[in-house]
């Protein structure tokens, strides 16, 4: 698949990948869900927690609770969170979920702002990560993420991964390409961004 058949919904789950895997959001997410570590969630890192309640039998809206029943959290540095059972959401339904779970916080000026259009977003999400190299393909298809996850947190080395040795230095490159985009100024990129409409 060439960076042209991607959609908004693929890279929004990329950009999941890359938020679920930074320090801060793991260590949130273990954490207990109070108000304060929701909203560091929302408003850093734009993963929403916040969840409508209703009653199972009469149907009453209950009010909004901190949960994680709505985020993917089927990863393995994930696996001791306590109370959290194994997502509803298959890999190839969540990305919708992500779409309205990574919020735009509205700017102060939002009368003078507007959202920038989705086909402009995807336009720009092309050029964001270079294919040359395959490195948007390794990423997609979680090669990368999986290169990634062996080096960090299961303490593997390059030589356990590939024994022949003839990628390590894909390896490294995506372990140092992850490290970096880990970080919501980068991931964020992948949504659409707000616009001054009078610069």
């Amino acid at each position: 698949m060439s960076r042209n058949d991607y959609t908004l919904r693929d890279y929004a789950r990329l950009a999941y990948e890359f938020a679920i895997r930074n320090p801060r959001v793991i260590e949130l997410l273990k954490s207990p869900l109070t108000d304060d570590v929701a909203n560091e969630l929302l408003n850093t890192y734009r993963i929403n927690i916040k969840v409508e309640r209703y009653d199972g039998d009469s149907g009453d809206y209950l009010g909004i609770v901190n949960s994680l029943e709505e985020l993917c959290l089927d990863y393995p540095h994930l696996s001791d969170i306590k109370g959290y059972e194994s997502s509803r959401y298959v890999k190839d339904d969540y990305s919708i979920l992500l779409c309205n779970k990574f919020k735009k916080i509205i700017p102060l000026n939002e009368r003078y702002s507007e959202l920038e259009d989705p086909a402009k977003t995807l336009k720009r999400c092309k050029n964001l990560i270079e294919t040359r190299g395959r490195k948007l393909k390794r990423l997609m298809n979680g090669e990368a993420f999986s290169h990634y996850d062996s080096i960090t947190f299961k303490g593997e080395s390059n030589y356990t991964i590939d024994p022949t040795t003839n990628n390590k230095k894909t390896i490294d490159t995506d372990v140092k390409f992850i490290q970096k985009w880990l970080e919501p100024e980068e991931y964020l990129k992948f949504f659409p961004m707000y616009e001054n409409l009078y610069p």
